[in-house]
């Protein structure tokens, strides 16, 4: 999967998230939910990032 940003993006961009649960699951009595987040632009709604997380 390999993606590139044309031109960085400034400070203060405004950007849009889309988010999506890929997992969710146990592991020594603690839950985790595996998260994906698409970054967009929100000026001409161009793909800048995708994030993976795994929060608690």
């Amino acid at each position: 999967m390999g993606a590139f940003v044309k031109e960085a993006i400034t400070f203060g961009a405004l950007l849009i998230a889309k988010t999506h649960v890929n997992s969710i699951f146990e592991k020594k009595g603690h839950e985790f939910v595996d998260v994906g987040v698409n970054l967009f632009d929100e000026e001409d709604k161009d793909f800048v990032m995708n994030i993976n997380l795994i929060p608690i």
